[in-house]
């Protein structure tokens, strides 16, 4: 019981350039007519300290494309994410990470729809927060957010093997 998501992606590189693919079948045997099979293309291309890329995804219910992009900038680093949907109104997300010796620093601000089958912005998102490198593959981070409804807080430890 539960939710099975089934897919394969297929990537290329050459040179800057990156290609993807991808399609699938959700199935959900919680929700009635939940399943459902997917399609996704993208297209990215890095140089140097830019970043930008492109992707459209379909599946029965709703269709559209995101683009974003992020510069680097010495310590710092600019994200830009914008998507578009045949359901939803535009949404956008904007982030900034600061790296000071071990610590990286990140902001964000986000506008955002969290029902698929609402039609306007339900959410305006911000949030501050910071991951502190202790070595060894262990990562200290701590953050604060405003997800639209409540101001929630996390503090833990991460690692990664």
């Amino acid at each position: 019981v539960g939710r099975d998501n089934t897919g394969a992606y297929y990537e290329y590189s050459a040179g800057s350039l990156t290609f993807g693919v991808g399609a699938g079948q959700t199935e959900d045997d919680l929700i009635a007519d939940a399943n459902d099979d997917f399609v996704s293309v993208a297209a990215k291309y890095a140089a140097g300290n830019y970043k930008v890329a492109i992707g459209y995804e379909e599946n029965s219910a709703v269709s559209g494309i995101t683009a974003s992009g992020s510069v680097t900038f010495g310590a710092a680093t600019v994200k830009a994410k914008v998507a578009d949907y045949d359901t939803i109104d535009t949404q956008w997300a904007l982030s900034v990470d600061y790296v000071t010796g071990p610590a990286t620093i990140t902001a964000f601000y986000a506008d955002r729809a969290t029902d698929p089958n609402v039609s306007v912005i339900t959410e305006t998102v911000a949030g501050l927060g910071v991951a502190y490198d202790l070595g060894g593959g262990a990562t200290l981070a701590a953050g604060v957010a405003d997800n639209g409804t409540d101001t929630v807080a996390d503090f833990g430890l991460k690692f990664a093997f």
